[in-house]
């Protein structure tokens, strides 16, 4: 399996399954990111917690769970307790008993199979330097460094990651509204990608992106017009909730998908 930055470099067109794929399965689960391997995707986006105990949990937020714990945060629980939690029931019975996966856990499923991205929302990077550590730590123990990436709507925290030293790919998720340019946001953060939804893609954001030498990717592609949109402007990496459908419609098109 090629490093991520060799294969971005390398590849024409990849789905990523947004945290799997969550628009047919349970967001975050084994059930979710299974499905997102078995239709092609070569990256899956994950998003990360810790728990009350300092275990690395796999999820979003409680907000569809019961409401023993909906109220409630990650940090707010013992891992002991997480585990309790059905994680799929709330989706459809079909997956009841999905259950909230460790984070290494995730590593293990996809390890050779795809790609990670971990969207990092809210982290005080400058005060929790070990908190990331131990992040990264996992992944080097699954010897997974070259294999994964960060991407972040928070420019402080890819900001942070650049001048702490750290050599990890990293991507800004563009902020609506922001008045920064690409070309500011680029300085700024040090991403090597630049992340925005297929609504708001525009020849002035593909222009800036290539010259400041950024991949650019998409989310929301949900329809034939986004896909089409997103290939016409020759964007790299699809976000999906749903990669079963958008790797048929690339297959109509004869569109021949990358995969690690």
């Amino acid at each position: 399996m090629k490093s991520l930055r060799d294969f971005v470099k390398d590849t024409k067109v990849f789905i990523v399954g947004h945290r799997g794929s969550s628009g047919t399965a349970p967001e975050n689960t084994f059930a979710s990111f299974s499905e997102a391997l078995k239709n092609s995707s070569a990256m899956v986006e994950a998003d990360i917690h810790f728990s009350k105990d300092n275990k690395i949990v796999t999820v979003h937020d409680f907000s569809n769970f019961d409401e023993e714990y909906s109220n409630g945060k990650p940090s707010d629980f013992l891992f002991e307790d997480i585990q309790k939690i059905d994680a799929g029931n709330w989706f459809n019975p079909k997956f009841k008993g999905e259950r909230i996966p460790l984070f290494e856990d995730v590593i293990d499923l996809i390890c050779g199979k795809a790609y990670l991205n971990i969207e990092i929302k809210e982290m005080d990077l400058e005060n929790h330097i070990s908190s990331f550590n131990e992040i990264l730590s996992v992944i080097k123990a699954k010897n997974y460094e070259n294999h994964f990436m960060i991407s972040s709507f928070n420019y402080k925290i890819l900001n942070l990651i650049k001048n702490f030293g750290y050599d990890i790919p990293t991507a800004a998720i563009q902020i609506p509204h922001l008045k920064m340019s690409i070309s500011e946001i680029a300085q700024y953060t040090g991403c090597e990608g630049f992340i925005c939804d297929i609504n708001d893609v525009n020849e002035e954001i593909v222009h800036e992106s290539c010259n400041n030498n950024l991949y650019l990717a998409v989310y929301n592609i949900e329809t034939i017009e986004h896909l089409q949109k997103a290939l016409d402007f020759g964007i790299k990496a699809i976000a999906t909730d749903y990669p079963e459908k958008i790797k048929q419609m690339l297959d109509s098109l004869n569109i021949t998908l990358a995969l690690p």
